[in-house]
């Protein structure tokens, strides 16, 4: 990320979520191909006690506001997609820094060279989810988008989904109105345990639905590999986003809070 102590900056475009229109009947909740490659392109935008400017567009930082924060990045990347075989990756192969992530019996994210030798790794502590709506999904309605008519859908992502403990961000999905349904566009509220820091925007394009050969998830010599120092870097956290692997993104961005989440979870658990 970007960001700044003081001065102005202006604001990467950000999705406002403005509904023209509802369609006829709510649609079935979609299902997406589980496996699949795109190319996804990414605006983030946290603002950590910063102020609009003068113009109304851009924010900035008191001089007198020492701890505030405002960080943009604008990522893009080709992402693959593979649930079947618990198994994602960044970037093309053949390109250098390129991420694999390997769940499953390997549980290990590795940062790969161009001919996929591992540089550096990362170990996950959460195994690969379906690439879905979350189940408590709830249907907004329709909208048009850059003349495209697409479906939303909103929900909260929590830290425990099933008991709601710790939430995180508010969810909107956008998703094609075709007979079998694509993503368009997800848009982020983040608001770690109801504190507001920015929204994020990510745009799938060229989206292709289809197993690929296992050479593109391919990584030598993994078990050699050392561990990357710095396992909550952004190339890793927008890794994590691309393929919504939210769990490890935020034991890695919140390690304490996921702890006491776990803890608070395990208490209810022997409650209930």
């Amino acid at each position: 990320f970007g960001s700044r102590g003081s001065g102005l900056f202006s604001a990467p475009p950000v999705m406002r979520v403005t509904l023209v229109a509802l369609a006829a009947a709510d649609p079935a909740k979609p299902s997406f191909p589980q496996q699949w490659n795109a190319m996804q392109l990414s605006d983030i935008q946290i603002n950590q006690g910063g102020v609009p400017g003068p113009d109304g567009t851009s924010v900035c930082c008191e001089q007198n506001s020492p701890q505030c924060k405002i960080q943009t990045a604008h990522q893009a990347d080709k992402f693959h997609f593979d649930f079947p075989n618990n198994r994602t990756r960044s970037g093309d192969p053949g390109q250098q820094g390129s991420i694999v992530s390997l769940y499953g019996s390997v549980m290990k994210e590795a940062q790969v060279s161009n001919n996929n030798t591992c540089i550096s790794y990362c170990p996950l502590q959460f195994d690969l989810g379906e690439f879905a709506l979350d189940d408590s999904a709830a249907y907004v309605g329709r909208q048009s988008l850059a003349g495209q008519d697409v479906d939303v859908w909103q929900w909260a992502e929590y830290l425990i989904p099933k008991l709601k403990i710790g939430i995180m961000q508010q969810t909107y999905f956008f998703v094609s109105t075709d007979d079998s349904p694509l993503p368009v566009r997800e848009f982020d509220i983040i608001e770690p345990f109801g504190q507001k820091l920015g929204e994020e925007n990510s745009t799938y394009s060229a989206f292709t639905p289809g197993k690929e050969p296992d050479t593109t998830f391919k990584v030598i010599g993994l078990d050699s590999c050392p561990m990357d120092p710095n396992c909550n870097s952004d190339s890793r956290q927008a890794h994590r986003m691309r393929g919504r692997d939210l769990r490890n993104l935020f034991a890695y961005k919140y390690p304490q809070a996921v702890i006491a989440a776990q803890k608070e979870a395990a208490l209810k658990s022997v409650v209930v």
